[in-house]
Order: C-alpha cells, then sequence, then structure tokens
C-alpha cells in the first residue's frame, strides 16, 4: 500500500480527479445507517456567522460547500485550499455560486496567509496525510486569530474495521489504513494538536454502513487499495467473486468510527 503521506502519490494518483473520493463517500452515501448526512452534521458543528473568514484544508472536491450551499451566511469569506490542482478544479465547478469563494492550490505545511487571517480554519479526514504533521498543526494555529477555530474531522480505531478483515481474508499482505491513520486520530488528536491548540473537544458520529450491493463495495476498495485495482483483471474478478461470498446472506456490515476534532488556539503567555 503506498504510504498516506506521499505527497506526490497524493497530487498525481489518488487525488489527481475526485473519482477515486467520490467512490468512497458513493458508499457512505448510500449505505449509512445514519439518516442525517455526514456534511449536514460536519456543517451544523462550524456555527458560521456573518461576515467570517474560513479555511478549508485539503478541500477535496468541495463536497461540504455544495451539500451545505443555502445555508451559508451573508458576507462569508471561503478560501479552498488543496495540495491537488485537480481537487481544486472540481471545488470551483462544484461550488461557482454564490461569489464568495475563493480557490487555492495549498500545501497545509505552508499557509500562504498572514498571522490572525481566519475565523475558522477546517480540516476534512487530511491531517493524516501531512508529512510534517507538527508543522501543519502550528500553521493552522498561526493564520487563526486569536479565539478563532479549527475543525478537523479525522477517524478512530479500527474504524471500517471489517471492509479490512475482507481485503485481508483475500490479500494477507493488506495493511489496514486504520493503523496508518493513527497519525492523526479521534484518540490521538488531542495529544498531537497540545503543543498549539487548548482547549480540544471530540464530537462523534454516530454511523455504521448496511452495504447490500457488491459493485459500490468493489468500487470503494478500487478506489483506495492500488495493491487490489493493480492486480491482473481475473484477480480483480476473484476478488470480486471473494465480496459476492460474503454478501450471500445479505448485508455486509461496516461498523464506522469518525467524528469531528475542534480546537482553540493556545494564546501567547503575555496576552492571556
Amino acid at each position: 500500500m503506498r504510504s498516506i503521506t506521499d505527497q506526490k502519490y497524493l497530487k498525481e494518483q489518488q487525488y489527481k480527479t475526485a473519482d477515486n473520493l467520490q467512490a468512497r463517500i458513493n458508499l457512505h452515501t448510500r449505505f449509512s445507517t445514519n439518516p442525517y448526512p455526514w456534511f449536514s452534521w460536519v456543517y451544523d458543528h462550524l456555527e458560521l456567522q456573518p461576515g467570517m473568514r474560513v479555511l478549508e484544508a485539503g478541500c477535496g472536491p468541495g463536497s461540504l460547500w455544495a451539500h451545505n450551499q443555502a445555508r451559508l451566511p451573508a458576507d462569508l469569506r471561503l478560501f479552498l485550499g488543496d495540495l491537488s490542482a485537480g481537487m481544486v478544479r472540481e471545488a470551483r465547478q462544484k461550488n461557482s455560486h454564490p461569489p464568495i469563494f475563493r480557490f487555492l492550490c495549498l500545501d497545509a505545511q505552508h499557509i500562504p496567509f498572514p498571522d490572525g487571517s481566519f475565523d475558522v480554519v477546517i480540516a476534512n479526514h487530511m491531517l493524516y496525510h501531512v508529512p510534517d504533521l507538527p508543522q501543519a498543526v502550528r500553521e493552522i494555529a498561526r493564520v487563526l486569530r486569536p479565539g478563532g477555530r479549527l475543525f478537523a474531522a479525522t477517524n478512530g480505531e479500527r474504524h471500517m474495521g471489517e471492509l479490512h478483515d475482507l481485503v485481508q481474508a483475500f490479500d494477507p499482505s493488506h495493511r489496514p489504513t486504520y493503523e496508518l491513520v493513527r497519525r492523526f486520530s479521534l484518540e490521538n488528536a488531542a495529544q498531537v494538536l497540545s503543543e498549539a491548540f487548548e482547549p480540544v473537544q471530540v464530537f462523534i458520529y454516530e454511523d455504521s454502513l448496511e452495504v447490500t450491493e457488491v459493485e459500490p463495495l468493489v468500487a470503494y476498495v478500487f478506489s483506495m487499495f492500488s495493491h487490489i485495482s493493480d492486480l491482473p483483471a481475473d484477480q480483480r474478478a476473484a476478488f470480486e467473486s471473494h465480496v459476492r461470498d460474503h454478501m450471500r446472506d445479505g448485508a455486509f456490515h461496516i461498523s464506522k468510527s469518525q467524528g469531528l476534532v475542534t480546537a482553540w488556539p493556545r494564546q501567547p503567555a503575555h496576552i492571556r
């Protein structure tokens, strides 16, 4: 499995376009047991007010905002940035109206804005991708104004564990992504952020998947695990049969551990 911090791979292959990410979004959208959508739930926590300046680092195709455009307050200044130019293009296409959006290619390790530029910074399932995570944390804290807030979505231990067990039963060399995501997880987020943020709160999004169709589950695996998707055609077909065998009794259950971390930047001692 490619490293989740390999910036060249992330930018030029995994997230060159939104296709891989969309395959994963589709599975969650179609088979989640929580009827309240993830993007609505995240937006509720942001508590955006008119006139705020907001940065999303790692915006992907801009789905959070496309889903909630009717709810955006007046005079919001919203900056959507991503390491991938392809993602930025798709975010621009999805969010062309209203004219409150600004788009840019962005490396969270080097945010090109002055200190105290934003009321809110959002990092949606992306901090575990950053090679120098402490540097990104410091940069986010730097560009937040006093009293501003970070909202960072991430996963917890054994997120989608049944899916990884399914893949590992087919390919024993498979390394579950939740082992890699432990760089920034629901369990250790407060510790990771503690150098630059205090207090830190964690909110859990209660959900699971009940997948009743083979093809969307296979598409999800192919979108994420190149050691499966790059197999010869006959072995990819064998994997599809493997998935079908595990769904003969009906829905395939996948547990989820997913949530939102919100944090306030530490203030220098002289202004506390």
